[in-house]
């Protein structure tokens, strides 16, 4: 069956724009993932081990007396982490203290071979953020000792007590309480920024905290902890499945093309719209409509594709943000509209062209 002959049917039109309407619906919203949250407990040490898709998490918030008095006291974050790969590019959180704003969050991650603390989303450092990092110079000998020490005396990083980094001045402290501070290991509320390697120890505390007095978050591997059915350990969460602790619709990312990765995902949303546009105008143009003008009906009908083919990516787009692996953006909006206008349009012109050739034959 030839092209011309779907086009010339509005059953099969028809037929074929559903085709095209559940395929993209399929494709936009799968979600085809490991349903079990990578994190395991070390048979050898009881340590934390986190995997491509994993997140560890505290099981009360940090409410706001207990930030305010970490923020004005001081407070002292101490890590053993063990990480699987020292050359990955990306932001990697190995700790996250999150109140749902990312440009107040305090992150400690990994970046190659380097420790970066800050507050905030600057990952690319386009901002000039405040940061303080450290170069890991004992890769692959055990566990990684890393100490943040934040008080008066300025903010202090050190790496298996021997090596340091100083500034003068407290580059960074827990974000505003407002429902709560989360603690987060190896990724973000939105399952981004993932890390891998392994977590043996982990402790947050005031600077002006007694011997008798636990830290607000604890955790210290041990034999005993080496049990993957324990889904709580050490006030830490570690939930069966991977799971959204935060819904995120339409993120405004940017249009600058910055790696193959981006331009691969303009173009695939680009073009997989227009066959919904193509379809979509090539079947209302056989509805009848009482324009006087085929100049009118053709701007109206392509006003109409236009609409639909927003509402339909709104669609997907929203629901995306309830989605582990998929993410809703504001630039995929964009795209896959314009794209959907570029079948209409694509149809509109074969369809001149055809009326042209038809002309000369007569």
């Amino acid at each position: 069956m030839s092209i011309n002959t779907v086009v010339k049917s509005k059953r099969l039109l028809l037929l074929a724009l559903i085709t095209v309407v559940i395929s993209m619906l399929f494709v936009g919203l799968e979600d085809n993932i490991p349903a079990r949250n990578q994190v395991h407990f070390s048979q050898v040490d009881g340590a934390l081990v986190f995997g491509e898709r994993a997140l560890a998490y505290s099981k009360h918030n940090l409410n706001a007396s207990q930030i305010n008095h970490l923020n004005q006291q001081g407070f002292e974050i101490k890590l053993n982490f063990s990480s699987v790969n020292y050359e990955n590019k990306a932001f990697q959180f190995l700790l996250l203290l999150s109140n749902g704003n990312p440009a107040e969050q305090l992150v400690i991650a990994q970046v190659r071979d380097y420790i970066i603390v800050m507050n905030g989303d600057d990952y690319n450092y386009s901002k000039k953020t405040p940061r303080i990092s450290i170069k890991i110079k004992d890769k692959f000998q055990g566990y990684q000792k890393f100490v943040l020490n934040v008080g008066k005396g300025g903010t202090r990083i050190t790496l298996n007590d021997k090596y340091k980094m100083t500034k003068s001045m407290r580059l960074v402290k827990i974000p505003a309480p407002k429902k709560g501070v989360r603690v987060l290991l190896s990724g973000s509320e939105l399952l981004k920024n993932n890390w891998r390697g392994a977590i043996k120890s982990l402790s947050i505390k005031a600077l002006d905290s007694t011997a008798d007095q636990q830290p607000l978050i604890n955790f210290i591997a041990s034999a005993d902890s080496a049990d993957d059915r324990k889904s709580t350990v050490s006030g830490l969460v570690i939930p069966e499945t991977v799971t959204l602790l935060k819904h995120k619709v339409l993120d405004a990312s940017s249009f600058r093309i910055n790696s193959s990765n981006t331009l691969d995902d303009i173009l695939i949303n680009f073009f997989g719209f227009m066959p919904f546009g193509f379809l979509l105008v090539a079947l209302m143009m056989r509805i009848p409509m009482g324009f006087s003008n085929n100049g009118y009906k053709t701007i109206f009908l392509l006003f109409v594709t236009f609409l639909c083919a927003f509402l339909f990516s709104f669609i997907i787009e929203y629901s995306q943000a309830w989605l582990v692996t998929r993410h809703s953006s504001l630039r995929d909006l964009y795209i896959n509209t314009v794209g959907g206008v570029g079948g209409a349009i694509v149809y509109v012109i074969t369809l001149k062209i055809k009326k042209i050739f038809t002309i000369k034959k007569h």
